[in-house]
């Protein structure tokens, strides 16, 4: 037996024994990677979530990621204009007043909005 294959069947035998430790997730592995998603979610910037047409409109909604957050948007297919899906700084207040918690207008506790058929 040469010398090289010596020393990969030690470290054949090592990767075999260690391998099972390597598999193991633990609460803190999860608890670590839900940390790095809140981390770097807001990082990005004009990535867009998949839209939803608005009703039998032209229009369609989407959320974007913004610096510091995301943005709801409403654009019109026919004409390429864009705006604010709404007012989600006066949504953010209000929705803090009711529940209790604090909400910035870039960060709502929701990801995804429906309009009406009429808009």
């Amino acid at each position: 037996m040469t010398m090289n294959q010596r020393i990969c069947g030690g470290l054949a035998a090592v990767l075999l024994v260690v391998s099972p430790v390597w598999g193991q997730v633990t609460p803190a592995d999860y608890a670590r990677s839900e940390g790095l998603r809140e981390a770097w979610m807001y990082l990005t910037e004009n990535v867009a979530d998949p839209a939803v047409w608005v009703g039998e409109t032209s229009e369609f909604v989407y959320r974007k990621t913004v610096p510091g957050g995301f943005s709801f948007v409403v654009m019109d297919a026919r004409t390429l204009q864009k705006r604010p899906a709404f007012d989600q700084t006066r949504l953010a207040a209000e929705l803090s007043r009711i529940s209790g918690t604090t909400y910035t207008a870039l960060r709502l506790p929701f990801t995804c909005v429906e309009f009406s058929r009429d808009g």
